[in-house]
């Protein structure tokens, strides 16, 4: 949002020293955004190894 919101601003005040912060910022929001993405997909991994790995008690009757 801060990307497309600084590159909006550029285009309307036009002043193109401010395209500069888009150019990078995008790159560094895709590498967040891909980080946060690795870190939920590793968490539903665990998640469900664990899951179908714990041990079952038995009822005894």
């Amino acid at each position: 949002m801060y990307t497309t919101s600084t590159y909006q601003l550029s285009k309307a005040l036009k002043v193109p020293f401010l395209t500069v912060i888009p150019s990078f910022m995008v790159y560094i929001a895709i590498a967040a955004w891909l980080t946060v993405f690795a870190g939920l997909i590793h968490q539903m991994y665990v998640t469900t190894k664990n899951h179908f790995q714990a041990p079952r008690k038995e009822i005894g009757f």
